[in-house]
């Protein structure tokens, strides 16, 4: 720690008695050691302290004075929210002043007459670093801007509550203002630190009903552990309505999360882990403002978790099984196998074989997507030359792979996939190359770009779910694509001539015609659907009716049958 001296600190004192044989005889005592400024009764005491109440230290207040006494002048301090942090050391003579002083916020006292000069300096000395001691520990642990706990004091106290008092049954909220970030740009911090101070008072007084405390755990999150009460949507709503006056045309919005897990499965800190990750969860798999994390979601979470610790090694290993679903042209009379769609299974060796709802959606949010498509081109690429071996000219084969938008920004994507070609001697266009719309809507120039380049090394483009969104008419306007696929849900619902699905995938079947481009329809189940669309005029299709995904063998065993 650096010296006092060295730094040359000396704090500000406010003497404040209208004797001045007091104030020169207190000059003398702390002067050495303090700067000290006066006043000769409580008016010019008030002015003193607004004056200088950033810069200090303490009021040394008088009680008897003409005009306004020390009692009058801590009653204005208290009631000011500034002005109440300044410590206040009382000189009286009258012992039973004190009891009323320390009511009125006097932190301690110095008796009159004055003792002696050194127990007086000590006196104030103790006084000012114990005061400054509070007001540190005070900064520590409150947020400046909400007066709320701060996170780490927060869990202190919760932990405190928990210990003594087992028999509680708490409970855990986190609260955050949805779009904080763009908040901020729209109306600026001042604005955003006063809608803070707003939720901050509606927060502590539902603490105080409800026998708890609360917390400022980041710019935009709040915690709440309660005993009795609850923060459902009624409360959360009419909390926003209140915040939304602030402002007009402001639509401010709080996500909230709440955990019911028992204390005695995990710590508090856990807990509010989870009451946060609740909290996110408003906007991804759920549809209202609250989401209450339990036990049921811990298990879908720890078993997230470990699909992600879990993936290097299932790659390592080979436990990602690539399927391969058939593709028919039925543009003849009887439908020809002409190629497959490879899909990643995933065989652990403890959950058995996981579907890939589970974690390619996962793993899509995590951005780990990169590392399956990479083992699935490889894996496809391979197969493609095992079979190309096998089978020659006499049955020329392609495959489709996934490409996510994730796989559009992975560096070296063009030489990555140049990489297999060489490597396993097969041409481009064997490998035909899978994109979503979702990833032309994510960077359309990037797209464009990419393809393009990918389209002039020989690979195939086929844009995948096809009128699944809006954008897809002017993605393919702009991006050029040799194959175009149905999206599945228009094919599932096909039942008859005369309905809109089937129109719908008539019209998309001209733009492709116009466009001199083949369409594959995903999806299909049965032969009413299959007869339709060869009456539209669709080129090939793929779906349960004729096969699901199959390993490579099974695969290989029709390619064989084909030939027969």
């Amino acid at each position: 720690m650096i010296p006092e001296e060295r730094l040359h600190l000396r704090r500000l004192l406010l003497v404040v008695d209208d004797q001045k044989i007091n104030q020169d005889l207190l000059g003398t005592i702390l002067g050495n050691e303090f700067d000290l400024i006066y006043a000769d009764g409580g008016r010019e005491a008030i002015d003193q302290v607004m004056l200088h109440k950033d810069m200090l230290s303490a009021v040394l207040l008088d009680l008897v004075m003409p005009e306004m006494d020390g009692f009058a002048v801590m009653d204005v301090m208290k009631a000011d929210e500034e002005l109440a942090r300044i410590p206040i050391l009382v000189l009286t003579a009258e012992k039973t002043a004190e009891l009323e002083a320390l009511g009125r916020g006097a932190s301690g006292f110095i008796p009159k007459p004055f003792e002696s000069h050194e127990i007086i300096l000590a006196r104030v000395r103790s006084f000012v670093e114990l005061a400054e001691g509070r007001r540190l520990i005070h900064a520590a642990e409150c947020d400046p801007r909400t007066g709320l706990y701060t996170k780490e004091f927060f869990f202190s106290y919760a932990e405190q509550i928990e210990r003594f008092h087992p028999d509680w049954r708490m409970t855990e909220f986190a609260l955050r203002i949805s779009r904080y970030r763009l908040l901020r740009e729209l109306y600026g911090q001042e604005f955003l630190d006063s809608v803070s101070r707003a939720l901050a008072q509606h927060l502590m007084e539902n603490a105080k009903a409800a026998q708890g405390i609360c917390a400022r755990a980041s710019e935009d999150t709040y915690y709440l552990f309660l005993r009795r009460g609850c923060v459902g949507l009624e409360q959360i709503r009419r909390l926003q309505q209140e915040l939304n006056t602030l402002r007009e045309h402001m639509d401010l919005r709080l996500d909230a999360g709440m955990c019911d897990i028992e204390r005695s499965e995990m710590d508090v800190r856990r807990r509010f882990s989870c009451a946060e990750a609740a909290c996110a969860m408003v906007h991804q798999d759920h549809n209202g403002e609250l989401v209450v994390y339990d036990s049921v979601m811990h298990e879908k979470q720890l078993y997230r978790q470990r699909l992600i610790n879990d993936l290097p090694r299932a790659v390592a290993e080979h436990e990602l099984k690539v399927y391969y679903q058939p593709k028919y042209d039925i543009t003849k009379d009887t439908p020809v196998l002409s190629g497959a769609e490879a899909l990643v299974r995933w065989q652990h060796p403890e959950f058995g074989m996981i579907p890939p709802g589970d974690f390619i959606p996962l793993f899509e949010q995590n951005g780990l997507i990169g590392r399956v498509d990479l083992y699935v081109w490889e894996e496809s690429a391979r197969q493609l030359q095992k079979w190309r071996e096998q089978f020659g000219t006499r049955f020329p084969i392609t495959v489709s792979v996934n490409v996510s938008s994730m796989d559009i920004h992975m560096p070296g994507l063009e030489e990555k996939l140049n990489r297999l070609v060489d490597t396993y001697g097969i041409r481009p266009e064997e490998l035909h190359l899978e994109l979503t719309e979702s990833a032309y809507m994510e960077d359309a120039r990037l797209m464009q770009e990419v393809t393009d380049h990918l389209r002039s090394m020989g690979f195939r483009i086929e844009m995948d779910d096809f009128g699944a969104g809006y954008s897809s008419l002017n993605m393919l306007s702009t991006l050029p694509v040799d194959v175009l696929k149905m999206d599945m849900m228009f094919v599932r619902r096909l039942s008859r001539e005369d309905s809109r699905e089937y129109r719908f995938i008539e019209i998309v079947h001209d733009i492709a015609r116009m466009l001199d481009i083949p369409m594959i329809a995903e999806g299909v189940e049965d032969a009413v659907q299959l007869e339709l669309l060869k009456k539209i005029g669709c080129e090939y299709i793929q779906g349960y009716y004729f096969s699901p995904p199959v390993p490579a063998e099974a695969f290989e065993e029709m390619m064989k049958g084909a030939l027969r």
